[in-house]
């Protein structure tokens, strides 16, 4: 499982799109609802999308486990 935090920008969605086309089992944890998440899923990956805030911990912890 990866934690890809900021998965809703620029960078985060080429990193989920590359990491999901490979197979891994991904989780988001943005502010922002990515646009792109229907559409990345990648052949045997899997993604999970968290609402939060990185700068705050009980969230991060939340998404960390």
């Amino acid at each position: 499982m990866f934690l890809v935090t900021g998965g809703a920008g620029f960078i985060g969605e080429a990193v989920v799109t590359a990491l999901l086309q490979g197979g891994h089992q991904v989780r988001i944890l943005d502010l922002r609802v990515p646009s792109y998440l229907e559409a990345s899923r990648g052949p045997g990956g899997s993604v999970d999308f968290m609402r939060g805030d990185v700068t705050y911990m009980p969230e991060l912890k939340k998404a960390m486990v």
